[in-house]
């Protein structure tokens, strides 16, 4: 539950994954840093849909898309 973990994972992870895949993070508002940490994974060159849910978050690796990013709340 930090910010360098999160994205120790995302950078650990991506090289591993298809072009058409997915990575859900969970508990990203569990702290400042967290939520930091989600934003920078959000932001990257590859990552061209982010979706917020409530505690969780999206991230959609699928060529051809638009960048976007969705928050999803009550």
């Amino acid at each position: 539950h930090t910010q360098a973990a999160m994205l120790r994972y995302y950078t650990k992870l991506r090289p591993l994954m298809s072009e058409n895949s997915l990575i859900f993070f969970d508990d990203i508002r569990w702290s400042r840093a967290m939520y930091a940490g989600w934003k920078k994974a959000c932001a990257q060159r590859d990552v061209p849909l982010s979706i917020e849910l409530l505690k969780g978050g999206i991230l959609v690796f699928a060529p051809g898309l638009i960048k976007q990013h969705y928050v999803l709340s009550l």
